[in-house]
């Protein structure tokens, strides 16, 4: 271990000892909130993207596709069907609450 990364884990615990809260803890949270958050996004871009996807088939082809297998094979992204709800009457792909 290097010098500097052991001087940063000894300023950590020295942190944490005169903290009400642990700093491991709080930081810990923090970046889990932003690794959920950041999923999140990636969930409503992939949502927009396949939806375009779903409109530009339906297009060239008069009727959307007929489940979400279909959408998987148009767009190539797999879709975990735990997560998404599709109606192929209406074309509409969302997120399941």
């Amino acid at each position: 271990m290097n010098i500097i990364a052991l001087n940063l884990w000894i300023f950590l615990i020295l942190l944490s000892a005169n903290c009400q809260k642990n700093a491991f803890e709080e930081y810990g949270n923090s970046a889990v909130q932003k690794y959920q958050n950041a999923k999140q996004l990636d969930e409503r871009i992939t949502l927009q993207q396949v939806q375009e996807a779903i409109r530009a088939f339906y297009a060239a082809n008069g009727h959307y596709p007929e489940n979400i297998e279909e959408v998987e094979k148009i767009t190539g992204i797999s879709m975990d069907e735990g997560l998404y709800e599709y109606s192929p009457s209406s074309g509409i792909l969302s997120l399941k609450k």
